[in-house]
Parts: structure tokens; sequence; C-alpha cells
């Protein structure tokens, strides 16, 4: 259960889960990452695997700007290592 704190300002928003964004700017730059690197940052249990061609994975840089969120506007970084998978999802694994 997600106890989620209400802001001390005067205005009424729900902060509770699901949450919405709504981004006005998003770049990633795609880098190639050693494998051999990439692993020592992405989990090897709970059925999630590291993608991996001829030793290097896709990892890079997520720069993100939300417009719209349930706390308001703000900019995010994100550092990605490495394409992994579980199950029958994809996604990039950002190890902070």
């Amino acid at each position: 259960n997600l106890s989620v704190r209400k802001s001390s300002s005067s205005d009424d928003r729900d902060l509770s889960p699901p949450w919405s964004f709504q981004a006005s700017r998003i770049q990633y730059q795609f880098h190639l990452i050693s494998s051999k690197v990439a692993s020592k940052y992405c989990p090897s249990d709970d059925g999630v695997f590291l993608f991996n061609l001829f030793g290097v994975t896709l990892g890079g840089i997520f720069v993100v700007e939300y417009t719209d969120t349930p706390i308001g506007p703000y900019r995010e970084v994100a550092f990605l290592c490495g394409l992994v998978g579980r199950l029958s999802g994809i996604g990039a694994w950002a190890p902070h």
C-alpha cells in the first residue's frame, strides 16, 4: 500500500496512483555499451536478462521535460546501461 502525503500548499491535487505524465520534450541519445560493463549494473535475477549482440548492448542517455504531472513540471535525466528483457517485455535499465 502506497502512502502519499499531500503538499503543504492549498491545492487539492490527488497524488494517489496511477500517475499520468505529459512530456513536452524527449531526447534519447543511443550509445553502444560493452555487455561486460553493462552486466555489472543490470540485474541478473528475477528473470531479467541483458540483450547483447557481438559483445555490446544498447544504452544511452534519456532526457525528458515533463510539463504536466501530479507534482508539477520537472526535468529528468537517466543514464541507461543496457537493453533488457523480462518475460515478453523489453526496456532499458537505469541503475540509479
